[in-house]
């Protein structure tokens, strides 16, 4: 007996946005040859949403070259002078390039059409901030927010610091004003 099993609607409709979409990947080349399904995963996404889709190398602003050290860095330093050549209040959704664009159906207008310039994440195992993916919108804020978490590439401690991954923890606590954030930074300093 065979027996045809429709498939269950999980996708919540979203509503098309007004507002200028797009998705940007910092990868070198080498990780961009590793990654080309994933990547070529997220074009099919962006060309079915009308989304631009940016793949950038991080040589494309010598301003930073001088987080040459630390790729990560690197990257929020790019996408922060990318967005200069951007208009006023365009959206991106930041990702690394191992991302796989599952959820086709699925837009981000949900999270472009939200009043904040930086939206971060929270890693679902461990209650930390995730560094590599986040929503970010073009105001001056956002762009300097990126530009001091890329700053931190020359704070880290001699330690292990989990590179960009911790630095944003104190970056969102200093933009905050958490109380707590000198007990933090200092633990920070000594790793």
């Amino acid at each position: 007996v065979t027996q045809t099993v429709q498939p269950r609607q999980v996708c919540t409709h979203f509503e098309k946005s007004s507002t200028q979409i797009g998705v940007i990947i910092v990868v070198d080349w080498a990780f961009k040859a590793k990654y080309a399904n994933q990547i070529q995963s997220v074009r099919c996404y962006t060309q079915r949403h009308g989304y631009d889709l940016h793949v950038l190398s991080g040589k494309e602003y010598d301003v930073c070259d001088q987080y040459r050290k630390d790729f990560f860095f690197k990257k929020h330093c790019t996408v922060a002078e990318f967005l200069k050549s951007k208009p006023d209040k365009y959206v991106a959704a930041v990702i690394d390039a191992d991302v796989v664009a599952a959820a086709l159906g699925r837009g981000l207008e949900r999270w472009a059409n939200h009043d904040a310039d930086i939206q971060l994440y929270e890693r679902c195992l461990l209650p930390e901030i995730m560094a590599g993916n986040y929503m970010v919108r073009n105001t001056p804020f956002a762009r300097e927010f990126l530009q001091r978490w890329a700053s931190y590439c020359h704070k880290m401690p001699l330690g292990y610091s989990s590179s960009d991954n911790g630095a944003i923890h104190l970056v969102t606590m200093e933009t905050v004003r958490v109380q707590g954030y000198d007990k933090c930074r200092a633990l920070y300093n000594n790793l």
